[in-house]
Order: C-alpha cells, then sequence, then structure tokens
C-alpha cells in the first residue's frame, strides 16, 4: 500500500477571490432548468483581503454596508469563469447566443433604488 505524500509544514492555498453566481428565472413560478423565458443573472468577485478591512466594519450594522459591498464587486459570469477555470452554463439547454449573452452580462443595479 502507498501512502500519500506528506504536506506537513506547506501551508494551504489559500484563494484571492470568492465567488456567487446567482441564476434565476423571470418568471416565480418556475426554476432556472425549466424556465421556458428570459433568465435573471447577478454574479460577485468577491476579493479575499488579509486585513477584512472591506468586510468587516464594525461600526455599522451589516445591513449598511453589505449591499454596497456587492455592488462594488459585481462581475460577469466570464470574468467568474476565467479567474476560477470553470465553464458555467454547459449542461443547459440554452443555445449559444443565449449562454453567451448570460457569460457577457454585467448587471448595473442603475434601476434599482
Amino acid at each position: 500500500m502507498q501512502l500519500a505524500p506528506s504536506y506537513a509544514g506547506v501551508s494551504a492555498p489559500v484563494p484571492t477571490h470568492y465567488y456567487v453566481v446567482i441564476t434565476n428565472c423571470q418568471d416565480v413560478n418556475q426554476t432556472a432548468e425549466v424556465c421556458d423565458g428570459p433568465l435573471n443573472i447577478f454574479s460577485f468577485l468577491l476579493p479575499h483581503r488579509s486585513d477584512n478591512d472591506e468586510s468587516c466594519k464594525s461600526s455599522e450594522d451589516e445591513s449598511q454596508w453589505v449591499e454596497e459591498l456587492l455592488k462594488l464587486h459585481t462581475a460577469r459570469v466570464r470574468d467568474v469563469e476565467i479567474l476560477t477555470g470553470l465553464d458555467m452554463y454547459r449542461s443547459t439547454t440554452l443555445n449559444y447566443t443565449q449562454t453567451l449573452s448570460l457569460k457577457t452580462y454585467l448587471h448595473t443595479f442603475e434601476s434599482d433604488t
């Protein structure tokens, strides 16, 4: 029996960013998997900073700064793919044009008030 190599003394890799990709159907009665209409997409790339100054604003309630933090770090799905090496929406029934449109869409929050 061969033993796995020991990695004692070697620090584990730490990600430079965390990501979230949210996809939902505009028709709230359908899931994204069976949606026969348009999809909504929101994606975020949150930097992993050693000082946590951006995410730990102890003087403010979370409800005051989390939304602004997410808006600041909005990204395209393609940005997430480039950073992670993943290929999103690969196993969907979307055609090529729909997939490209989702991957390159950047939500701007301009109409969200």
